[in-house]
């Protein structure tokens, strides 16, 4: 697949933002760019936010905590995430943060 010039650099303010409870969200990469193998989202969590249960059939999901610190409950286990971390959540697993 070629890749145009213009979708090779994603810059810090790039991507299409969107509201996803309650949260901003901005895609970086979208999985049309990568035959929906890979895509790549920034999310802003306020403090004390909170996206409820869920699982995602078809993919892997992979988060890369930038600051602060993120609560996770991945099959039935909490624990905490700081800046730093990589949090894989493995697809048809239960998952929130």
């Amino acid at each position: 697949m070629q890749i145009a010039a213009a979708q090779r650099l994603v810059g810090p303010t790039d991507g299409r933002r969107v509201s996803f409870l309650g949260f901003e969200a901005i895609f970086k990469i979208g999985g049309e760019l990568t035959d929906g193998t890979v895509s790549i989202a920034q999310f802003t969590v306020p403090p004390g936010g909170f996206v409820p249960p869920h699982y995602h059939e078809h993919t892997d999901e992979l988060s890369y905590v930038l600051e602060g610190e993120l609560g996770v409950w991945l099959a039935e286990e909490e624990f905490r995430a700081p800046a730093g971390s990589f949090v894989f959540r493995p697809k048809r697993t239960p998952h929130a943060f």
